[in-house]
């Protein structure tokens, strides 16, 4: 055979060897692990740990492991068995006091203590192959879990490679309670980001994912809220990457409704997103946003359109991005031009409105006694296409203090200014009341001072933020107190003069997180305690 014939050949059989050890690379389609506990425990660096022990077994494609014990690491899909372990593979079997096996190269690493210790690298765990050689630093260290509970805890679980496990039944421990059991539990941990929501606010939202795929995510939704009380949500995850995403939810029981959330980036700089929701039951109520963004190196354009029952409305809104002038201060600027159908609007139903907006914001200053100040103000003026204009203009000062690791204080003074502009008829198109009648303020009470009222709203805020966290670490006491002095704000109208919040939050454990709040209006229109409560449970 010539020089190039043999070549040929070796480069033919090299392309057959490769492709046999990539068939064999392959991970398998399902991992199935039993034994007599299995904790999930997603840990603080990312990683996702399996740990069986009691008669374990691990069936793997052709592969079967039994041993007493088993650590298997979910994101990177390699596993430690320890004690009696035995390795079925087809017809080959071998024994051994641990084993470490890499599913993705099928590479494995045993320990035997047959007369003399040895460490053998075996490929397909075929003895025949086996090379004695020193096993990789920290191949076969086997995870302590013992002083901790796990997120999640079964007797079965099943495990797509990259994508998620499936555990049942389950039981999800309650701090220092009990557990408490559900037929099965799916956890993903794909790299698919589905952070993305639908739903609607609550107070409370525990989810329990259903089904999932590395790119699907379909769960159900145990929430409570004030007004509809405790219900049952149901939603749907689509993502393709960071490029798009598209989740759909319903609440259908209590609070009817049904909720879209989509995004999508066509070309780099430009994307594209929809939203709406539409409310069913004693009443219909719709609304739907469509937006198409362009950003530039230096600016952003952005299209988008609304639509709320008979209403709609379009703008176009060209702005720069946020620009930093060092050392002296950040600015944007934005002008916007737009369509309004408004059906059954005084004056008009029709209308065409130019808008400008900008911010000025100071760099972080250091003042004295440690305390740390910014500032902001923003501006926006719309003017109409009959006599109608409406401007805004807020200024903000930010402080804040570290005292140490635990304890920190934020405060924010703010004040604001909204002008609501008529030329003629300007009582009318407020909807203010009639002069020739007595206005009843929200507490009951006559109120004629409000007829001075013109349109013109201001607002001005003081508040604090006291944080204390132990030793800097999650668990928090956090106090915000609020005093309000607006117009209009009289006999209960308006946001209540003081306010305090104290919110508490708790972590129990590892796979337990509470957070209470309670907040004290001061008897302003008749309310002192509103309750907020929350609660999540996270790994």
């Amino acid at each position: 055979m010539s020089t190039r014939g043999i070549a040929s050949a070796a480069l033919a059989a090299a392309l057959v060897c490769l492709g046999c050890s990539a068939a064999r690379a392959a991970l398998p389609q399902r991992v199935d692990l039993r034994a007599d506990q299995i904790g999930l425990y997603p840990l603080a660096d990312g990683t996702a740990l399996l740990a069986a022990d009691g008669h374990v077994v691990v069936r793997a494609g052709n592969r079967t492991i039994a041993a007493n014990g088993v650590r298997f690491n979910l994101k990177a899909n390699t596993l430690v068995a320890a004690g009696d372990v035995r390795v079925t593979n087809g017809k080959r079997v071998l024994g051994a006091a641990a084993y470490a096996l890499d599913l993705k190269t099928e590479n494995a690493h045993l320990l035997t203590l047959d007369e003399l210790p040895a460490t053998l690298t075996v490929r397909d765990d075929d003895l025949a192959s086996a090379v004695e050689e020193p096993a990789p630093l920290a191949a076969f260290t086997f995870a302590d879990v013992s002083t901790g509970k796990p997120f999640l805890r079964t007797r079965h679980a099943v495990v797509t490679p990259n994508i998620n496990v499936r555990l049942t039944p389950a039981e999800v421990p309650t701090g220092p309670g009990p557990y408490v059991p559900t037929p099965s539990y799916l956890y993903t941990f794909a790299p698919t980001n589905f952070s993305q929501s639908a739903l609607p606010a609550a107070t409370f939202d525990q989810p329990y994912p259903l089904f999932g795929t590395a790119n699907s995510l379909a769960a159900g939704h145990f929430r409570f809220d004030s007004q509809n009380g405790p219900t049952l949500g149901f939603d749907e995850h689509l993502v393709d990457s960071n490029r798009a995403y598209a989740v759909a939810s319903i609440l259908p029981l209590r609070g009817k409704t049904v909720d879209l959330n989509a995004f999508q980036q066509l070309v780099p700089g430009l994307t594209q997103s929809i939203g709406g929701f539409h409310e069913y039951g004693a009443y219909n109520v719709n609304f739907a946003n469509y937006a198409m963004q362009w950003t530039s190196p230096s600016s952003r354009t952005t299209l988008s359109a609304d639509q709320f029952n008979n209403s709609n409305s379009v703008s176009l809104v060209l702005s720069t991005l946020d620009h930093f002038v060092a050392p002296l201060f950040t600015y944007k600027l934005q002008v916007g031009y737009g369509y309004d159908h408004l059906p059954g609007q005084l004056p008009f139903t029709n209308d065409f409105r130019i808008s400008t907006y900008g911010y000025v914001s100071s760099p972080n200053a250091r003042l004295p006694f440690g305390v740390d100040a910014s500032a902001k103000y923003e501006y926006t003026i719309t003017e109409y296409d009959f006599p109608h204009e409406t401007t805004n203009g807020a200024a903000t000062l930010t402080l804040s203090r570290r005292v140490n690791r635990s304890l920190s204080f934020l405060g924010q003074i703010q004040f604001q200014q909204f002008a609501n502009h008529y030329r003629d008829n300007a009582a009318l198109y407020l909807g203010l009341p009639n002069p020739a009648l007595p206005y009843y303020a929200a507490d009951g009470t006559i109120y004629p001072g409000y007829f001075a009222y013109a349109g013109i709203n201001t607002y001005r805020m003081y508040s604090l933020q006291t944080t204390w966290r132990p030793r800097g670490g999650e668990n928090a006491l956090q106090l915000y107190l609020y005093h309000y002095d607006d117009f209009p704000q009289f006999h209960g109208l308006g946001r209540p003069p003081y306010y305090a919040t104290l919110d508490v939050t708790q972590r129990l454990g590892s796979t337990l997180r509470l957070e209470l709040a309670r907040s004290y209006a001061f008897g302003w229109g008749g309310t002192h305690f509103v309750p907020q409560y929350s609660v999540s449970i996270s790994p």
